[in-house]
């Protein structure tokens, strides 16, 4: 999506959830790129604090470093006085006030070895309010004691050209809002075409899910014709042509990772061309 259409959509933050920040080739990429993201990460990810006091030097050998914990552990260990105390915006229950603080870490890549400097950035609200601010993925993408709930982020420190400045805190409780927002959005559009029970990653992939549903349900809605390739919308036998191409639509899609439309036909003279390879 950046290569097609990163130029025509000025933007300043990459957004998303634990899914997306718990891959550590899609934040290498982003970094690579010159993006600035706020990813969510799990509770469980093994971190070292870069700013924390270093062990004492025995002398000897190589010297100590932070150790590696969990960031539920780090966290456990903060000092009441560590925490800032934000107004995000007015809500309808009232201001909508969130507790932050930022920490300068590093995390583990691939194979478990020490992965670039980030930032770290936890969030706590009280377990009382049960208003969305902060969007979540998957079960460990939070945690919680007798008052809180937390939210754990990272963000970079660098890019592959150039060093990010430090970003506050009001931004980053800004993005966190907008990642939570854009989350909502996609979840009522995912609603608005029949498709809030679905996950899916490409259009191909939004397609066979109709075709599967349309196939057990043939009365299903009408609204979810208007998803994927809405030119096959009219055909009946469209679910059947479906799964009878499936593989050669794989094999064609090796070709063509991004799809933004395809027309009448395309997909068979496709499939047709790569089996003969």
């Amino acid at each position: 999506m950046l290569d097609a259409w990163g130029d025509q959509v000025p933007h300043g933050w990459v957004t998303g959830d634990d899914e997306l920040g718990r891959h550590t080739r899609f934040r290498h990429d982003l970094r690579e790129r010159g993006e600035r993201y706020v990813l969510g990460m799990p509770c469980n990810t093994a971190m070292r604090d870069l700013e924390a006091p270093l062990p004492a030097y025995a002398g000897r050998g190589r010297r100590p470093k932070a150790p590696w914990q969990s960031v539920t552990a780090w966290r456990q260990c903060l000092p009441v006085d560590a925490w800032t105390h934000l107004t995000v915006r007015d809500g309808e229950k009232g201001p909508v006030a969130i507790e932050m603080v930022r920490r300068r870490v590093q995390t583990r890549i691939e194979r478990k070895r020490p992965g670039p400097e980030e930032w770290l950035v936890v969030t706590r609200r009280p377990l009382a309010d049960d208003r969305t601010f902060e969007p979540r993925a998957s079960r460990d993408a939070t945690d919680q004691d007798a008052q809180h709930r937390y939210h754990y982020y990272l963000t970079p420190t660098a890019g592959a050209k150039l060093a990010f400045k430090e970003p506050s805190l009001a931004e980053l409780a800004r993005v966190i809002k907008a990642g939570a927002c854009i989350e909502a959005s996609f979840k009522r559009g995912k609603g608005e075409v029949g498709m809030d029970a679905y996950q899916v990653r490409t259009w191909v992939g939004i397609e066979l899910r109709r075709a599967r549903r349309e196939s057990t349900f043939p009365q299903a809605p009408l609204r979810s014709r208007t998803v994927g390739f809405p030119e096959y919308g009219s055909d009946p036998g469209f679910p059947l042509k479906v799964f009878l191409h499936m593989r050669k639509l794989k094999r064609w899609l090796a070709y063509t990772p991004l799809i933004p439309s395809l027309p009448s036909g395309s997909s068979a003279k496709a499939g047709s061309s790569d089996s003969r390879r």
